[in-house]
């Protein structure tokens, strides 16, 4: 199992903050196209530390901001990919089901394989298990939405993942690195950004001791902000090479 680091908007300050700690550092990150709209330079922090990396295509945040010109978007998008295609190692296509309709959202997919043939459907508990089976049966990498269907039991996803190794395909978890869910669901591959609770959230993880998180005080949290950053992003690390070693036997790594 392979767990990705997702990126959040100011992972750029931590590299720059620990830039000798951090220089020769490798790991497994998705990044969001919405970070690279703003900073065209974001490019180089994923090229230089990805060992693995996958792109989201912003989905999940202009469904809460509203987006004018879609088409725009998809277009930069595209020029995006292509730019990148052989460089990462998954493109997730624009699952907005729930604002244009699934139609659309199946016509922008197959616009997007226009220009490559690494890009992953997001399945979400609306579309139904029989485009779920299509899905499997159409593609050789697929993911899943484990963040808005939260009512999906922890032990259904099991299902979802068998079915989908049985048709010899791959599947992504997406915002799931539960660790009640992930020790017993082998995902090829999840993500979230749950190593950034330290400094939204005000709690930190100890794994030395245990692995429950610690609620901190508001105020040391903010006079601490970076330095907790920087351990919860070393604890992610750590974290990544728990599950991948855990689960290496199973997908034959």
């Amino acid at each position: 199992m392979l767990v990705y680091c997702a990126e959040v908007s100011n992972m750029d300050e931590l590299f720059n903050t620990y830039k000798k700690e951090l220089d020769d550092v490798k790991l497994n990150i998705l990044t969001s196209y919405m970070y690279h709209i703003s900073n065209k330079n974001r490019a180089k922090l994923f090229l230089k530390h990805g060992t693995n990396v996958l792109i989201d295509s912003g989905a999940f945040t202009f469904q809460k901001t509203g987006l004018e010109d879609l088409e725009g978007y998809v277009k930069k998008y595209k020029k995006f990919i292509k730019k990148y295609d052989d460089k990462v190692n998954g493109f997730f296509e624009l699952d907005i089901d729930n604002v244009i309709g699934y139609e659309k959202v199946y016509k922008i997919r197959k616009d997007l394989e226009t220009v490559s043939d690494i890009i992953i459907p997001v399945w979400h508990k609306s579309l139904g298990v029989k485009e779920f089976i299509n899905m499997c049966n159409d593609y050789d990498y697929i993911s899943v939405s484990c963040v808005g269907d939260r009512d999906i039991l922890p032990h259904q996803y099991k299902y979802f993942v068998d079915h989908a190794h049985k048709k010899d395909c791959k599947i992504h978890g997406l915002g799931m690195t539960k660790r009640k869910i992930i020790d017993k669901v082998p995902f090829d591959t999840v993500d979230s950004t749950s190593w950034f609770k330290s400094p939204r959230f005000a709690r930190i993880k100890n794994s030395l001791v245990s692995h429950k998180t610690e609620k901190l005080n508001s105020q040391y949290t903010s006079d601490n902000r970076k330095e907790l950053m920087f351990i919860e992003f070393m604890e992610h690390l750590r974290f990544q090479k728990e599950y991948y070693n855990k689960w290496k036997w199973y997908h034959k790594d």
